[in-house]
């Protein structure tokens, strides 16, 4: 989106998932090494999220008004999907931050990238000058 491309989603982005930030789900690993029993824990947010509001959410942080393009879906397209988080709650003890602050610090690490990127760049310029030349 900082090059103005608009997303696309396919459906109406009524569809909805269960979000949930990285570091949220290394923690969940890394707690989950310390416990005594086996067995398959769901890690998520528990709370089910739509595109649409997903894309009105990074519009709000980045301060942009986003308009995504809509495709059609497959038929056999997943409508909903969401964690059942108690086992998750009760053994890892994580408590997921909300999908807003996940955006907004994935938007700080992005917009971190951009402009390193941007101060070595005519430093790679000059590399491949160089070695063209």
């Amino acid at each position: 989106m900082k090059n103005s491309k608009n997303p696309i989603i396919f459906g109406d982005g009524t569809q909805t998932r269960d979000f949930i930030y990285v570091d949220d789900v290394i923690t969940a690993i890394i707690n989950s090494t310390e416990l005594p029993q086996q067995g398959i824990i769901n890690v998520g947010s528990g709370i089910p999220t739509s595109f649409n509001q997903v894309i009105e959410k990074i519009g709000n942080i980045v301060e942009k008004k986003i308009n995504p393009v809509y495709i059609k879906k497959e038929s056999n397209y997943v409508e909903k999907l969401q964690a059942d988080t108690k086992l998750m709650e009760n053994t890892v003890k994580i408590n997921p931050l909300s999908i807003e602050i996940g955006i907004s610090k994935f938007a700080k690490y992005l917009n971190i990238i951009w402009w390193n990127f941007q101060l070595i760049l005519p430093t790679i310029q000059q590399l491949y000058h160089y070695l063209l030349h």
